[in-house]
């Protein structure tokens, strides 16, 4: 059941930076498949293309209270990510040209 909250909140994220570029890495982790999103947004100065500011944050709390009912980590996560996904939203509305690419990790 985690992994299915997870994947649907990562394609969530990733779906938002496909018009920018994406990645995203899958790995097994206790027989559970997960993946890391990576959103770029690419800089602009052709001397700077070796640098990067790199912003975080993470998905992974999708708790199971001991009835077995599902317990999101909304208070930790998903503020960490929902304002990760502003922050780009808020910046790529205002045209703002970033000198270096921006990864937003999560």
């Amino acid at each position: 059941m985690r992994s299915l909250y997870l994947a649907v909140v990562g394609q969530a994220i990733q779906s938002t930076f496909g018009l920018y570029g994406s990645a995203k890495t899958h790995y097994t982790y206790k027989d559970v498949e997960v993946a890391n999103v990576i959103g770029i947004i690419p800089g602009v100065d052709e001397d700077l293309q070796d640098s990067a500011i790199i912003i975080g944050a993470h998905l992974g709390h999708v708790g199971e209270n001991k009835d077995g009912t599902y317990q999101p980590g909304a208070l930790d996560n998903a503020s960490g990510v929902a304002a990760m996904m502003e922050i780009a939203g808020t910046l790529q509305a205002a045209g703002f040209s970033r000198q270096v690419h921006c990864l937003y990790c999560f």
